[in-house]
């Protein structure tokens, strides 16, 4: 890897950790919009787990757990509700999936977890 770039690793985590809030906090909306509907309540627990998981995921805290249960929900995503769709259905959920894996080894230097010490190896 090219040296001088790992100074900039930590603000990196820290824009990717900002984008992926702001994405899955719009993300959320749509789903919290359908409480009462058939399958309203399942698609309104994802849309506040959506709508805090990624306040947290962008304040960077608990970032590895949370990071962890948004990978097993965007590959429920591709595998199932995502199933048929063509690629560039698809291309969102993929690069929101590939980014998780990136948080799941934690939120770098500029996150909450490693202020409070709770970093997890």
């Amino acid at each position: 890897m090219i040296q001088p770039f790992f100074a900039l690793l930590d603000w990196g985590f820290l824009l990717l950790r900002i984008a992926l809030g702001v994405v899955l906090i719009i993300h959320a909306f749509p789903r919290l919009r359908r409480f009462g509907s058939p399958g309203g309540f399942w698609a309104g627990a994802l849309g506040v787990f959506e709508l805090l998981g990624g306040l947290a995921i962008a304040l960077g805290f608990l970032t590895q757990i949370i990071a962890g249960l948004f990978v097993i929900e965007f590959l429920v995503i591709l595998f199932a509700a995502q199933r048929k769709a063509s690629f560039k259905e698809k291309q969102v959920s993929i690069l929101v999936l590939g980014a998780m894996l990136l948080l799941v080894t934690g939120g770098g230097a500029f996150s909450l977890d490693e202020t409070i010490g709770w970093i997890f190896y």
